[in-house]
């Protein structure tokens, strides 16, 4: 499975090479892929008689192989052939993804959609349909998977990383968003840097999706340099175009005013019921940080297993921060993953309850007298 536990803050991610970690072992100080192993080999090709590549080809074009068996491919073709409506110089695999993937912006992209907005439908509708490829890393793909290129993860709706990152950007070039798909520098991991107006950032929707099919968390979706690497991500920067807007942050975009620290205990109660996946509240007066913390700790030690809560100062300027609250939630059938009997499962949770007692989940009406916010 793919968690994410974060206590107080960024950082704590679950990754690729821990996806059968628990959400409540994780630590924060964990260092990112610290189990990937390193390639031996970093322009491995991908196709046989392939053309020697120029060394000024960039970074997310060099079909670098990533966590030993998987490519970033480059899909310009397919982007070309949507935008030309001449398909003549695609292979068949091709095609069949150039439809898929046409099918789907057809499905969610309006004419007066601005860019942010495309982009943004494009990651709702990734992180909600397409799943972690849970055991992947273990074992080359079979030819019926794919998960590390549109062709897979469109057609399986499972991806690894590069499948996200690739199946992102071939819907960026369809749309003529620019975009990136960048790799770190361990060779474990990729993600994406897209362009709106003059500025780029970094989107990771592998970290973003949710066990269960909720929407995105938000919480890697268009960062800064700033933000990508306070929530671990390490690149060579001189490889990318830097990262440095602040117009197109979720937190910007979705913030919200609210009165006080005790309006966030209400407001949490409401994403929970809403299942919202995240928030980002300014406060209409100084705050007492210390305070949120005690509140969100607080919270979270009435939560069940099936859900978590942390937050971040996330900076919307280079003055000016909000406070972001992002809800995790889990499947009820992540045990299908795992060699465990459920009924046994049960059993082990009896005991636990008993042992160490039972986990607090919210009600309708769980702390709804002292939930109002004070004046």
């Amino acid at each position: 499975m793919k968690k994410q536990m974060i206590a107080g803050g960024i950082g704590g991610v679950c990754l690729l090479a821990l996806v059968g970690c628990s959400a409540y072992t994780i630590s924060i100080n964990q260092k990112m892929y610290s189990q990937m192993s390193k390639l031996q080999e970093q322009m491995k090709k991908v196709e046989a008689g392939q053309e020697e590549k120029s060394q000024e080809k960039p970074a997310d074009e060099s079909e670098l192989t990533i966590g030993e068996h998987y490519h970033i491919l480059d899909t310009s073709l397919i982007s070309d052939a949507y935008k030309s409506g001449n398909t003549d110089s695609l292979q068949e695999q091709d095609k069949e993804t150039l439809q898929m993937a046409k099918e789907t912006l057809e499905s969610i992209i309006k004419p007066e959609m601005t860019p942010y907005q495309q982009e943004e439908a494009i990651y709702q509708w990734m992180c909600t349909n397409v799943k972690f490829d849970d055991g992947s890393m273990s074992a080359i793909p079979t030819a019926g998977e794919f998960c590390d290129r549109p062709y897979g993860v469109l057609k399986n709706k499972k991806a690894v990383c590069v499948g996200y990152a690739t199946t992102f950007r071939l819907f960026m070039e369809m749309l003529d968003i620019p975009c990136k798909v960048v790799h770190d520098k361990e060779l474990s991991h990729s993600w994406d840097l897209v362009k709106l107006d003059e500025d780029w950032y970094h989107v990771d929707l592998t970290f973003d999706n949710n066990e269960d099919g909720s929407s995105g968390s938000y919480r890697n979706f268009n960062m800064t340099d700033v933000l990508a690497e306070r929530n671990g991500h390490d690149w060579a920067r001189e490889d990318y175009p830097a990262a440095k807007g602040f117009t197109y942050l979720a937190a910007n975009q979705k913030k919200e005013n609210i009165k006080n620290e005790m309006a966030v205990i209400e407001k949490i109660k409401q994403m929970i019921d809403k299942k919202d996946t995240c928030a980002f509240v300014d406060f209409e007066k100084e705050i007492n940080e210390d305070f949120l913390t005690a509140i969100v700790l607080a919270i979270q030690e009435r939560l069940g297993e099936d859900s978590s809560l942390d937050y971040s100062f996330v900076p919307i300027s280079e003055e000016k921060s909000v406070f972001a609250l992002y809800l995790n939630y889990f499947s009820d059938n992540e045990l299908g993953n795992r060699n465990v009997d459920p009924k046994e499962y049960d059993k082990m949770i009896e005991k636990v309850d008993k042992v160490f007692g039972a986990s607090v989940n919210f009600g309708e009406g769980d702390f709804a007298e002292d939930a109002q916010p004070k004046e």
